[in-house]
This record gives structure tokens, sequence and C-alpha cells, in this order.
């Protein structure tokens, strides 16, 4: 018997990532006003008589990941030509008064406001980071064998949809599907466009609860992930140990450690904040807070026998 089963996963620690994006959009605007007494040299360039001066362009490299042992003239002419240009955009947008249109102003307080919020997070989070000593690390890895030591690589056959194209009334369609054979012809009779492949998971990059059902499937067993708007099927194929050892395991570690901090600041921080939600939306963020996270919901296996209750995708 076939079994259709699928988990949600959640876009953890958005935030940061977002306002990190940010960050570029929102020096654009915190440069324009150097300080009046320059350095001699500083200035490196005038956008229709606005300077543009070293730090910005230091500023530049550090957003493009440049490290000054990368600096050359070839990307140094790259970065400023790329930030002259959208200084001249943003005097053209002043010029033409969208610096005074509301959602361009709602626009601008959101990314100071993302880039506040990093910065406060890049503070502590370093703190915490550079505190960590071999022996937490060594523990964290004794503590996460799916990760390390006991890690398993799973070979599968995938076929993936892009966001937009994942459609209730094709998931409802390929629900009984035996194969991803015949999921594939689903959505070619549906005009559903798709990619094919093959690919491989870690154990120690999955949810607990889809590594549990992976370890514990069928040979016929047909899984399908979500994120957001997109989605992949795909059935194991085989499984083989892969451990992650030595200075690889070492600095795996480190980073998800860092990662984990990140997530802990984040809510943290989130819980601290003193709100008040105020109308209908005080009743609203209520029973947010009481309802069952979205998207959960008990998948049904192919033949109808209850299946055990997984995150289901959420209807569009």
């Amino acid at each position: 018997m076939s079994y259709f089963l699928s988990f949600a996963f959640p876009l953890r620690a958005a935030a940061v990532s977002v306002g990190l994006l940010a960050l570029a959009a929102c020096n654009s605007r915190t440069a324009e006003a150097p300080p009046a007494e320059q350095q001699a040299g500083q200035v490196i360039a005038k956008v229709g008589g606005e300077d543009v001066t070293i730090h910005e362009l230091q500023n530049e490299y550090r957003h493009a990941g440049i490290t000054p042992d990368k600096v050359n003239e070839t990307v140094t002419r790259a970065i400023l030509a790329e930030l002259v240009r959208r200084k001249g955009l943003a005097q053209r947008a002043k010029a033409a008064g969208l610096d005074r249109e509301p959602t361009v102003l709602l626009d601008v307080l959101r990314s100071r406001e993302q880039v506040l919020a990093t910065a406060l997070l890049q503070r502590d989070i370093q703190a915490k980071v550079s505190s960590i000593g071999k022996a937490e690390i060594d523990r964290y890895i004794n503590a996460n064998p799916d990760r390390f030591s006991k890690r398993v690589r799973f070979d599968v056959d995938q076929l993936s949809i892009a966001g937009g194209n994942l459609r209730q009334t094709f998931l409802d369609s390929v629900k009984d599907a035996a194969s991803i054979d015949a999921i594939e012809e689903k959505a070619t009779e549906q005009n559903v466009p798709y990619s094919r492949g093959a690919g491989s998971l870690f154990s120690g990059d999955l949810p607990p609860q889809l590594l549990e059902r992976l370890r514990a499937r069928k040979d016929s067993d047909i899984f399908f992930i979500r994120a957001g708007n997109s989605g992949t099927f795909f059935k194991v194929r085989a499984e083989a140990p892969e451990p992650l050892e030595g200075d690889e395991a070492q600095r795996r570690a480190q980073v998800l450690m860092r990662n984990e901090t990140a997530q802990t600041e984040l809510t943290k921080k989130g819980s601290d904040t003193d709100v008040t939600y105020l109308g209908d939306y005080a009743k609203l963020m209520e029973n947010a807070s009481a309802a069952p996270p979205a998207g959960s919901a008990a998948s049904t296996p192919a033949g109808g026998e209850a299946a055990p209750t997984t995150p289901a995708p959420a209807k569009q």
C-alpha cells in the first residue's frame, strides 16, 4: 500500500535574513548626509553634487561579501558603478516626489527597523557565539548523532513544483499516486510545470518527524515536502551511512550552534517586547496564541486508512 505523507516546513529566523538583505537599501539612504568635516581623500565621487565616500564603498564590499584580499580594480569598478547608479536613481525618485509617497515612506521605515533589529541580534549573537569553546562544540556533536556520527544519506527520486504552480486541485489528484512516474503523468496532463531528477537528503538536515517516517518507510511510500508555495514529491531509492567527523563536523557544529543561538535570541527578544493590541486585533491575536499551527492536519494514505498525524499542505 502506498502512503502519501505530507510535511510542512516553517521558514524560521526569516526576520534575521530579511533584515540582512534590507541592510543595503537602508544604508543607501542613511549615508546621504556625510559629516561636514571630511578627511582629504574620503570623497571618491560625486553624483549630482552628492558625495560618495570611501566608507560607503567599503560598506558595499561588506554587503557583497568581498574581503579585503579579494578587492581589485575589476571588483572596485563594478561595485562603485552600482553604488553611483543606485544613488542616481534615488535622486531621480526624490525629484519625482516619490520619497513622499505613503507606501515608500512605510518601506523606508520598515527597512530602518529591520536594520536596527538585525544590528541588535548580530551584536548579542556574536557575544554568545564568541564564547563557545571546543568542549561545548564536542558536547553538541555528541548530543546530535543524527547530524554527525550516525548521519545517513537518503538518495531520492524527486519531482519539484515551483511556487505559484502548486495548486490544491493538483495535490488532490495525486493523493493516491503510487509512484513518482504517476505524479509526473498528472503534472503533464494538467499542464503543471515541474522539474524531476535525483537528489539526496541527509538525516541531520531533516525535522525529527520526517526522519522518523523515513526510517519506518515502506518501499512504496511517497513523501511530500512543502516550503511556502513550493513543494517536492520524493521516493527513497537507497540509504547509506555518511558520518560527519573531524574538522568538518566541528565547522558544521559551529554553524548550527550559531543558527540556533540566532533563533533563540530572536524568540527571546520578541517575547520580551511590551506589546498591547487594540480593538479587533486584540481578540485576533489572543485567538492566534491558542490556535494550532497553521497548516497542521492529518494525512490520509491511499486506501482510506487513517495515517499518523503529520503537517499537511494548507489549502490555497
